[in-house]
This record gives C-alpha cells, structure tokens and sequence, in this order.
C-alpha cells in the first residue's frame, strides 16, 4: 500500500520574462469623423465706457493793437506794355528727296549703221516727299516794360495816439481811393528771334519704275581708243583725242601719184595729226608708197605696173 501523500513543495521562482515580440505592422487608418457641430457663437462683449475729454487750456490774453496811420491809397498800376511781337516761323523744312529715275530702257539689238536713234521716254519721275514738319515757334519777345506807377496819394498826416482801450467792432472799410492816372504804354518788345528750321522731311517713297521706253535705231558704230607712242624706238602712249579711222580703195594706182581727196568729216586736222598704211591687193610683186600731202590729201604709187590699193588712216 501506498504511503501517505508527503507536504506540497514550496513554489519555484519565476521564470525571467521573454524578451517582447517584433512590433506588428501599422494597422490602416481608420475612416475620418463626422464634422461636429458648429457652436453658437459667444454673446459680444458689453463696450466699455468712452475716457472724459481732458481740459482744454486757457487761451493766452491778445495784446491790443497799436493803431496804424491811415495809408494813402495806391495810384493803379500802369498798363502793361504791348507784348512783344510774336517771332517769325521757322522755314518749312526742304521736300523729301525726289524718287529715283525709273531704269533705262534695255538696249538695242546692234543693226546696221544708221542714223542715232531716238531717246526712250524717260520713266515717270517719283512723287514728292512729304514736307518736312513746320519749324518751331520762334521764342516769345521779352514783355516791353512796365509803365511807370501812378503818383502816390499824399499821406494824411496821423492823428494823435488814442488811449489804447479794448478791440471795438471791425469798422467798415473805408471808400477807395481815387484811381491814380494809367502810366504810359510801355516801348514795344524787341522781336523774337527766328525759329530753328524744322527737320528735313522723310525721304519720299521710290517713285516706281518707268516703263521701258522704245528701242531707239542702231547708232553709228563708235571709234575705239587710239594712242599714238610717237617717233622714238620705244612706245611713249598717248591718248588722240576725238580720233577717227578712214578707210578707202583706189584701182589703177601706178607709178604716178594717185590722189585722194578727204572731204566733209574724214578731213583730218592737219598731215601730221594722223597715221596711214597702204596694202597692194592685187599682187606681191609690186610695192606701195604712200605721202600724207595735208590733212585733207594723200597720194599713192604703185611701184611697177597699175595695181588696186587699200589704205587706212587713223588720227584726228
């Protein structure tokens, strides 16, 4: 058989506690509260009572015034004198630059010599400018000078000093004086000087192009530039001036002189102001000379037989 049940043991110690746990996640915001109420609003305070005014101070006594001698009225002023007169204008500005001529007619086609044609009409000219502003008023002439014051009224002698007493009544205003005799007109103001010139007016617009104007006929052929080195071995150019070339053909030139004759505009000026050169064309065997006899003049020969010639002469 079992023994009897021993006496209960005394109670262990407390186990330490367990370190704590991981914080759990933040849980979801919980949905926003109804708006309350809004409250009645408090009862406005009573206004406090307004502070008293304070005192105002006594006003100092005014002295008396002493009285004032009686003032002769003033003569009235004289006139002014007439204003100066007004300055002449500025001179208008110069017109805006006239509007540039329309181009020139393109340029023939070159056709056989004949007279100079006609000129093109020249294109339409471009408007006027626009005037320029009108210049400044010119300065005002000074004011002519005042004409000399009227007389004083003699002064009233002044009575004697009363008793100072105290301030009575305003008195009424006393009667005016009699008007003093008007001074006399002042000199007239010099003239004002002229105004400055107004500014040029803006150029006006480009006037447009003319038309083309008609072809005109082929005009003579000019002369090309001649220049003359002289006599020496080397070349010392200068220029003729006003030059020309002739040119001709002469047959049956032999060993007698034949004569050609310059008539109307190939006359030279004289036998030395140009130059000749002579060509046989009708064969090699025989040579040409050629003199300058005048300006008007020269001669070939032929050095055997009879033989058609070219010459050319160029000068002035």
């Amino acid at each position: 058989t079992n023994g009897a049940t021993g006496a209960t043991g005394t109670n262990g110690t407390n186990g330490t506690n367990g370190t704590n746990g991981a914080t759990g996640a933040t849980g979801p915001q919980g949905p926003t509260g109804l708006t309350g109420a809004t409250g009645t609003n408090g009862a406005a305070g009573a206004t406090g009572p307004q502070g008293p005014t304070g005192l105002t101070g006594a006003t100092g006594a005014t002295g008396t015034n002493g009285a004032t001698g009686a003032t002769g009225t003033n003569g009235t002023n004289g006139t002014n004198g007439a204003t100066g007169a007004t300055g002449t204008n500025g001179t208008n500005g110069t017109n805006g630059a006239t509007g540039a001529t329309g181009a020139q007619g393109v340029q023939g086609i070159q056709g056989p010599v004949g007279a100079t044609g006609a000129t093109g009409q020249t294109g339409a000219t471009g408007s006027t400018g626009v005037a320029g502003n009108q210049g400044i008023q010119g300065i005002q002439g000074p004011t002519g000078t005042a004409g000399a014051t009227g007389a004083t009224g003699v002064t009233g002698t002044n009575g004697a000093t009363g008793v100072t007493g105290t301030n009575g009544a305003t008195g009424a205003q006393g009667p005016t004086g009699a008007t003093g005799a008007t001074g006399a007109t002042g000199a007239t103001g010099t003239a004002g000087t002229n105004g400055t010139n107004g500014t040029n007016g803006a150029q006006g617009p480009t006037g447009a192009t003319g038309a083309t104007g008609a072809t005109g006929a082929t005009g003579a052929t000019g002369v090309a530039d001649v220049v003359d080195c002289g006599a020496g071995t080397a070349c010392t150019p200068a220029t003729v001036s006003n030059p020309k070339i002739v040119t001709g053909n002469r047959t049956g030139v032999t060993t007698a002189a034949t004569i050609v004759t310059f008539t109307g505009s190939a006359v030279f000026t004289s036998a030395t102001s140009y130059r000749c050169t002579a060509q046989n064309i009708t064969n090699t065997s025989s040579r040409v000379r050629l003199t300058q006899d005048s300006g008007s003049q020269i001669s070939l020969y032929a050095q055997t037989g009879s033989i058609a010639v070219n010459y050319v002469c160029v000068g002035k």
